[in-house]
């Protein structure tokens, strides 16, 4: 297609070059411009057929850039579905220990057996139960027990203080020695005007 344009471009030019050879009675600068915007369209159109040229060269080079993208992404979805793949069972790759249960896999980490995940130590927390013994509300067991008990002094952590709906607060602690040691000092010192329980399962 391209070489049909080509051939007709080339006999229009030269259809235009012949009139002015033809026509005796043209001026000459009427002849010379109708040569020189021939000349000029000739330029013209060489330059656009280059830069096609080089534009399909690139689309080229482009496409066998995407094919080989397209390949290696094929190859690593391929890799991965087959690490994903459970073990085979038929004696031709690794099984699991028998009555052992498999976890799903953590996103881009290795397989866990049941047994492993329910092994793992969770961090444990003991609780103490305030209430106040008039009838106030929660907040004020809060404030209480920032201005009487000292607890850098005791040295015993507070996890976390919850304000339930009851008028309880609860107070969670690190071991059984902080509840213990709290829920005394609690007692002999606001005594009063608090009441702390450890709870017992």
């Amino acid at each position: 297609m391209a070489d049909e344009a080509n051939l007709q471009l080339e006999s229009a030019l030269s259809t235009l070059l012949s009139i002015t050879e033809k026509r005796g009675n043209l001026c000459k600068d009427l002849k010379r411009d109708i040569v020189d915007t021939v000349s000029t369209l000739r330029n013209m159109f060489v330059n656009m057929k280059n830069s096609a040229g080089e534009q399909m060269a690139k689309i080229s080079v482009l496409e066998s850039e995407v094919k080989k993208a397209k390949v290696e992404l094929q190859e690593r979805r391929a890799i991965n579905l087959s690490a994903r793949e459970p073990p085979s069972k038929d004696g031709s790759g690794i099984t699991p220990a028998a009555g052992v249960k498999q976890v799903l896999p953590l996103p881009g980490g290795a397989k866990r057996f049941y047994s492993e995940v329910t092994s793992e130590s969770i961090e444990k927390r003991y609780k103490i139960m305030v209430k106040l013994k008039s009838s106030q509300s929660p907040e004020t067991i809060k404030s209480i027990l920032k201005w009487q008990i000292n607890l850098t002094e005791m040295k015993v952590g507070i996890k976390s203080l919850m304000l339930l709906r009851d008028g309880w607060v609860l107070i969670e602690v690190g071991s059984v020695d902080e509840t213990n040691l709290l829920s005394a000092k609690i007692n002999t010192k606001c005594g009063e005007v608090l009441e702390a329980n450890v709870p017992k399962l």
